[in-house]
């Protein structure tokens, strides 16, 4: 049993975007109820598999992103410079920047 609470608790942790993401993330602020990330994404660029908290983005630049889920699903997103965006907790996911210029957004992740 305690093998098992443990196995879960580090694969919660492992999916976290800030930890299995460092080299596209700049943090910006973290509080006991939120965390405040630069993202950047290189074009072509896939992130590592993570979950979110409920969250919003702002972003700075204008990008294309592939958003492919742990149930294969996929979504494709145009978000434009100074558009903001506020989704609810995502389930496991991949994020490619498909475009072909870096994208730029600030991330709000927000904990319950």
């Amino acid at each position: 049993m305690l093998i098992a609470i443990l196995l879960l608790a580090s694969t919660s942790h492992s999916q976290d975007f800030m930890s299995t993401n460092p080299k596209m993330c700049k943090l910006l602020g973290d509080t006991l109820n939120s965390k405040m990330m630069l993202v950047t994404f290189a074009p072509g660029e896939t992130t590592v598999s993570h979950t979110h908290p409920s969250h919003i983005i702002y972003a700075l630049t204008p990008g294309d992103l592939k958003i492919v889920y742990a149930d294969g699903r996929t979504e494709n997103v145009h978000i434009k410079a100074g558009q903001s965006v506020t989704f609810p907790p995502d389930p496991a996911h991949r994020t490619t920047n498909v475009g072909k210029m870096p994208m730029k957004m600030i991330l709000l992740e927000i904990s319950q």
